[in-house]
């Protein structure tokens, strides 16, 4: 059966939808169109429910914080290990919102400890120093809302290629391409 030809559709307005296909099979016309009405119609209904929430919605939020960490940095015979540790505090606020149904405060804080160990190697790309990076890192989320994403902790684990660019005296000294893992309790991916 072709599809069906140009129809008359209710317009709605401040919504918009992506192009998309159904695909029924049916010989009969009518059952072809029932899912596009009824669609629609149902659309329609909750658009007043939904308005300000949904649709059209509005908020500015106001995001504070503060962070304290350490650094570490020590130079061994024929490699180097980097360490980093943050506590990082940051409240998120919304004011001015379009309805109180998205209006939200949160207090969210984070402990990062990273490690990086830099092995330099014998190889060298397009005349810049090449060295192995091994890197483990861990954040863990603190305060009564740690579990707000579904974990309050997780790790990390990657080996990267870095070359020091630093002789160029450019903004940036060094660039870094590798793989990491993230993984813990409820979560698991790699990033690249």
């Amino acid at each position: 059966m072709p599809l069906i030809g140009e129809t008359e559709q209710e317009v709605v307005e401040h919504l918009t939808f992506a192009s998309a296909r159904i695909l029924v099979v049916d010989d009969n016309t009518a059952n072809r169109q029932l899912p596009l009405d009824h669609g629609l119609a149902f659309v329609t209904a909750l658009k007043p429910a939904l308005q300000g929430v949904v649709f059209d919605w509005d908020a500015d939020a106001s995001l504070v914080g503060m962070t304290a960490g350490l650094n570490y940095e020590q130079q061994f015979e024929t490699w180097s290990m980097e360490g980093q540790t943050r506590l990082t505090y940051n409240h998120l606020d919304t004011h001015n919102s379009s309805s109180e149904l998205i209006d939200f405060d949160a207090n969210v804080t984070t402990f990062t400890l990273q490690i990086d160990a830099i092995k330099p190697i014998d190889a060298k790309i397009g005349g810049y120093p090449l060295a192995l990076v091994g890197h483990l890192g861990n954040a863990t989320f603190l305060g009564s809302n740690r579990d707000a994403v579904g974990f309050d902790y997780f790790f990390e684990a990657g080996l990267a290629l870095e070359t020091d660019i630093s002789q160029n005296n450019w903004p940036v000294k060094k660039l870094r391409l590798g793989a990491m893992g993230i993984f813990g309790a409820d979560v698991s991916t790699v990033e690249a």
